[in-house]
């Protein structure tokens, strides 16, 4: 889960029963949304910046800055089901990407 990666990069340690139950409108919501993910971040006293169509060169200059970023990705072209990934790192063109609940610094 993104909240526990994001949470755990940053020293704080949560359960996923825990994110879900204050992310989620009720138990069985399939999804939680952007702004449902920064608003939980934000009870930690974390801020996040919500942005569209960011490229290589920007998700390179936020991680050498020490942020992780949070992409998130279609699962299939057309579909409204997205997942969030995590990017702490990268080398040599490649990020390093993180699903685990926690990343290293």
């Amino acid at each position: 889960m993104t909240a526990l990666t994001v949470l755990g990069y940053h020293g704080t340690r949560v359960s996923q029963t825990q994110a879900a139950e204050a992310m989620k409108d009720y138990r069985s919501d399939p999804q939680v949304t952007s702004l449902e993910l920064a608003d939980y971040l934000g009870r930690f006293g974390l801020r996040s910046v919500i942005r569209y169509a960011g490229d290589a060169e920007v998700l390179r200059e936020l991680v050498s800055r020490g942020f992780p970023v949070v992409l998130q990705q279609r699962l299939r072209a057309g579909s409204n089901v997205a997942h969030f990934r995590t990017v702490y790192g990268y080398s040599q063109g490649r990020s390093w990407s993180v699903t685990r609940f926690g990343a290293p610094r």
